[in-house]
């Protein structure tokens, strides 16, 4: 299973490397467009291209691509690629946050909560927490308990 992950992996990255407009991808809608690319940006990561993978991520995200966005928060926040730069990581959570990306606002809330990138403000982890809890993030919905 690993070597079929791993050529797979190495395919999607050599249809990357063709540039941006690939006749592959003419004609899908921008979706299926934005996940092949997403993939392709995963699989770089995987394989340690983490220069590769973040100018991918950074292309996705100037186009609103809120997973892209969080990818470049992990990027930042472990130092993979980047120096690690907690606050830097934050400022790509908060982006994907404020379009309205559940997940996002969790890690938000929890960065508020433990001071993490942030400064430590219990208000604003319950505004995060309590945004990603009205879309269905029980977790989130738990720790807004525990807040409050």
């Amino acid at each position: 299973m690993t070597v079929r992950v791993a050529s797979a992996a190495i395919f999607l990255v050599a249809l990357g490397l063709a540039g941006p407009v690939r006749a592959d991808l003419q004609g899908r809608d921008e979706a299926s467009t934005q996940a092949v690319e997403s993939l392709e940006a995963y699989a770089a990561y995987k394989m340690g291209q983490y220069d590769l993978a973040r100018e991918r991520w950074e292309a996705l995200a100037a186009k609103g691509n809120t997973t892209a966005m969080i990818n470049l928060a992990n990027l930042h926040a472990q130092g993979q690629g980047v120096p690690r730069n907690p606050a830097m990581a934050r400022s790509w959570t908060r982006k994907a946050a404020e379009l309205d990306d559940a997940r996002a606002q969790f890690e938000l809330g929890l960065a508020y909560e433990r001071g993490d990138g942030v400064d430590r403000d219990l208000d604003e982890a319950a505004r995060w927490l309590g945004r990603a809890a009205e879309q269905g993030n029980g977790e989130a919905a738990a720790r807004l308990k525990v807040l409050r």
